[in-house]
C-alpha cells in the first residue's frame, strides 16, 4: 500500500485593521506540507502478518509574525512502523521521527521578542488492536 498527500496554500491577509498587514502571510501558516508512506504485509508463508511500512512528512516552513520577518523553516522527517496481524489482533510499533533530526516547529513573536519552538523528538508507540470482524 502507497498513500501519498500534498497541499498547497495560497493564503495571504486581503483585511486587517493595519494596512501594513495586507498582502502578508498568515501567523503559522506553511504554505505546503505532505506525506508518502509506503506499507507492506506478508500474506503467505511463515511470516505470513508481519508487515512493515516507512514514509516522509513535509512540514512546510512558517512565520511567526505578521510583517513576515521571523520564519521557521521547512523539514523533512521520517516514520516507520513493523506490525504484526495474527488472527483477529494487530501488534503494533510505529517511530515518529525515525532519526530523531532537531528541527525547529514553529516561531513567533511577542512584542520585540521572537520565539521558537523545538518540534518532537523521536517517538515509540506500541499499540495492540482488536477487530471484532
Amino acid at each position: 500500500n502507497i498513500t501519498a498527500a500534498y497541499t498547497y496554500l495560497d493564503v495571504e491577509i486581503t483585511q486587517s485593521a493595519n494596512p501594513a498587514e495586507i498582502g502578508e502571510t498568515p501567523v503559522q501558516t506553511p504554505e505546503q506540507f505532505g506525506s508518502v508512506f509506503a506499507d507492506y504485509t506478508i500474506t503467505k508463508g511463515d511470516y505470513r502478518g508481519l508487515g512493515f511500512g516507512g514514509g516522509l512528512r513535509l512540514l512546510g516552513s512558517n512565520y511567526g509574525d505578521v510583517p513576515n520577518t521571523v520564519k521557521a523553516p521547512s523539514n523533512v522527517l521520517a516514520d516507520a512502523v513493523v506490525h504484526y496481524d495474527w488472527n483477529q489482533y494487530r501488534f503494533a510499533l510505529n517511530a515518529n521521527n525515525l532519526f530523531n533530526k532537531d528541527y525547529v516547529a514553529s516561531c513567533f513573536s511577542r512584542g520585540t521578542d521572537d520565539f521558537c519552538t523545538i518540534g518532537q523528538a523521536r517517538t515509540l508507540t506500541g499499540s495492540v488492536r482488536y477487530s471484532w470482524e
